[in-house]
């Protein structure tokens, strides 16, 4: 049995299970593996990506209160090369375009996860490249940025990334976030330095171990009473138990998480 942590190390807990599939591709570490708890797993270097019995908590927790707030139908993913949070969109109707880096995680997702994919892929546009050069032919209604996890100066979360993904979007566009909960804060301060508004919640991800936290931002303002009044439900889901934090009270000492690791 392989021994792996999952994204949260500080919390002393850790998945074990039987790896399936292990291989690199030009950008990075691809490991499928399973576990009793969560069933089969895919893990990118080192950080637990999905696992096919909680994948709902974060998809559903990433794309519904968006796609609530603005019904646009031309929808984009930075990342998200695993299908999953596009799979949650096509079921508001909408046009996705994935914009993922690494065809391979794409291809070890159809492999390993085909029940759990289903068809999505014929059912979006895949483009593979880099989403730091990507340019929409029409601009997005909302775009999601399912990249690699914050950290504070990384070339995904600089002035320069910011601007393009502000640029990919249309004037009263959503981008979506997301983020250890430790990181919120500092992801949150990123954010309003190109957008006036912002709306954060949460949901506790069990294959992550630890809480995580998602942020709206936009130009154009929030109505949160949208989303609570929406009928609309997921896997897990529920407009009435919408996770609400206010940024504001977080402590301003609060540390960044360490980046985890995985051990075999």
């Amino acid at each position: 049995m392989a021994r792996f942590w999952a994204r949260n190390p500080c919390s002393g807990n850790y998945i074990e299970g039987k790896i399936i599939e292990k291989r690199k591709s030009k950008y990075q570490e691809l490991i499928v593996a399973e576990s009793e708890c969560f069933g089969k797993m895919l893990v990118l270097d080192g950080a637990v990506q999905f696992a096919e019995r909680d994948e709902a908590v974060y998809h559903e927790m990433l794309t519904y209160p968006s796609l609530i707030l603005n019904e646009g139908k031309n929808v984009g993913i930075y990342g998200g090369g695993d299908g999953l949070a596009a799979k949650r969109i096509l079921k508001f109707n909408r046009n996705v375009t994935v914009v993922d880096l690494d065809e391979e995680v794409i291809k070890v997702t159809k492999e390993f996860f085909p029940d759990l994919i289903g068809d999505t892929f014929e059912r979006i546009n895949p483009v593979i490249e880099d989403a730091l050069k990507y340019k929409p032919g029409e601009k997005f209604d909302v775009l999601f940025v399912d990249l690699v996890d914050f950290v504070e100066g990384s070339a995904l979360y600089n002035e320069k990334a910011f601007m393009h993904y502000k640029n990919s979007i249309k004037d009263n566009g959503l981008i979506v976030m997301h983020g250890d909960i430790a990181v919120l804060p500092k992801l949150v301060e990123k954010g309003l330095n190109f957008f006036k508004h912002s709306l954060t919640y949460t949901a506790y991800v069990d294959s992550f171990q630890t809480l995580w936290s998602f942020v709206i931002f936009s130009d154009k303002g929030i109505d949160v009473s949208k989303i609570k009044r929406s009928n609309i439900k997921g896997d897990f889901f529920i407009p009435q138990h919408f996770w609400l934090v206010d940024i504001n009270k977080f402590p301003k000492t609060r540390k960044i998480a360490d980046t985890c690791s995985v051990e075999f």
